[in-house]
């Protein structure tokens, strides 16, 4: 999520929570998102105990099934071959997950 993103769902009243260097791949500063209203924490431990709704560029890796929490929501790109530790994992905690998917064309531009 781009601190712009971040900043629309702070405008619609919602709560963010961004763990810190979290935009370092897209050349995103922790104050970038600290500036559209987000809140940045530590560890990611903490965006799980915290966050209904967790939204990733990637699914949830094995570090992370622990901190899966019963109910929690979750969006985010599944993995290639489909994951089926993760998917019993999400199942067992009766967690809503929406899975989006990459999709670009021949000359590698996203598609609206």
């Amino acid at each position: 999520m781009t601190p712009e993103g971040a900043h629309a769902l702070v405008d619609a009243g919602h709560r963010v929570l961004v763990e810190t260097g979290t935009g370092a791949g897209i050349g995103s500063s922790d104050d970038a998102y600290a500036a559209g209203g987000a809140t940045i924490v530590e560890n990611a431990w903490e965006v799980w105990a915290r966050a209904d709704l967790l939204v990733k560029v990637k699914e949830p890796l094995e570090p992370e099934y622990s901190l899966v929490r019963d109910n929690q929501n979750t969006l985010h790109v599944p993995a290639p071959c489909g994951a089926a530790e993760l998917t019993r994992v999400l199942i067992a905690s009766k967690v809503t997950a929406i899975a989006t998917r990459r999709c670009s064309s021949t000359t590698d531009h996203f598609r609206s």
